[in-house]
């Protein structure tokens, strides 16, 4: 066990960068997520703390969605990290064993994506729930357009064509695996503050512009 939490630790220093933008206060915030060990908090744990102290709270105004930049093969265990640091401060149940990994890389699988994403909201209705979408920036555009529009920042959920039943979507954390300003992984003084926030929102603008993309382009970077 001991191990196994040692490895978490060193996995997590390495996501560089977390660019989150929440329903509940409208703010990004940005941090070298996961340089503090899972059992240490962190001061960009207090979007989502205070995100699970409102929700607990009956006071939520919708889901939060994130936007993870950097270091992909880090981004599970430093997300892991702040869902149950966030979780033991609101006093809130562990969220991040409900936690599922979206995959979809081209055109093809678009529809299914499209479907996973429903079927994540209608299993989790009323509950927490964490749904990653990874390497989200080959993904097609229109599943992830469709999920920000009718999913993200949403106390109730339902979708014409893939969620005709509406559902409580509340408690739910949509999260973007992304590469965007990975290459600020050798530059030290890129590492942390705004520098990497504007490299990870510029890999959002060149990948989701507002044309294509819709609300996608407006939530995601």
């Amino acid at each position: 066990a001991a191990a196994a939490a040692a490895a978490a630790r060193s996995s997590a220093r390495g996501a560089w960068g977390v660019v989150v933008r929440c329903a509940v206060v409208g703010l990004a915030w940005m941090a070298a997520a996961g340089e503090a060990a899972c059992d240490e908090d962190g001061l960009a744990d207090s979007r989502l703390r205070k995100w699970l102290y409102e929700s607990e709270g009956g006071i939520g105004s919708g889901s939060l969605w994130l936007t993870l930049g950097g270091n992909v093969s880090a981004h599970g265990a430093a997300l892991d990290c702040a869902l149950r640091r966030a979780a033991r401060s609101a006093v809130a149940p562990p969220i991040d064993t409900a936690r599922v990994e979206l995959r979809c890389a081209s055109a093809a699988c678009g529809e299914e994506l499209a479907r996973a994403a429903a079927a994540f909201v209608r299993a989790r209705s009323g509950r927490y729930g964490v749904a990653v979408v990874v390497d989200a920036e080959l993904a097609p555009t229109w599943p992830l357009k469709m999920a920000a529009a009718y999913f993200w920042g949403k106390t109730r959920c339902a979708h014409p064509t893939y969620l005709e039943s509406e559902v409580d979507c509340s408690r739910l954390v949509w999260v973007l695996s992304t590469s965007f300003g990975s290459e600020a992984l050798y530059r030290e003084r890129a590492r942390r503050g705004p520098r990497l926030d504007e490299l990870v929102a510029a890999g959002g603008r060149r990948r989701w512009p507002s044309r294509e993309a819709g609300s996608l382009a407006v939530k995601a970077p």
